[in-house]
């Protein structure tokens, strides 16, 4: 962590990385959060799917070393579907206070937690 904090060059999304060799990088997030990732060895592959709940696309084009193209499975609209009945959970607020995470800024509350 040393070494990435001395080298770390900031991108112009406002995360800082640096290439610690061999394939690993280390970034950080606009908190300061350091994650280092470790890239899947793919020689042979064709094509890569990667699945995560929550995509931070930077992070991910910085460890694959490649841009990355985002397509989404749900539709907006079928995601609260999936939760409830795929998924079989039921969210509950537990205080008046939330906070939308991954840059949602056009989420309303009531939309996650009605009346």
């Amino acid at each position: 962590m040393t070494m990435a904090n001395l080298k770390k060059e900031r991108l112009a999304n406002r995360w800082q990385y640096v290439d610690l060799g061999d394939g690993k990088v280390a970034a950080r997030n606009t908190e300061h959060e350091w994650s280092f990732l470790l890239p899947p060895s793919l020689e042979g592959a064709e094509s890569v799917v990667a699945l995560d709940g929550t995509p931070v696309i930077e992070m991910w084009s910085l460890v694959m070393g490649a841009e990355i193209k985002q397509l989404p499975l749900l539709a907006e609209s079928r995601k609260q579907e999936y939760l409830d009945e795929v998924l079989s959970l039921e969210l509950v607020q537990t205080t008046e206070n939330w906070n939308a995470y991954q840059g949602v800024t056009e989420l309303h509350q009531r939309s996650i937690f009605p009346s």
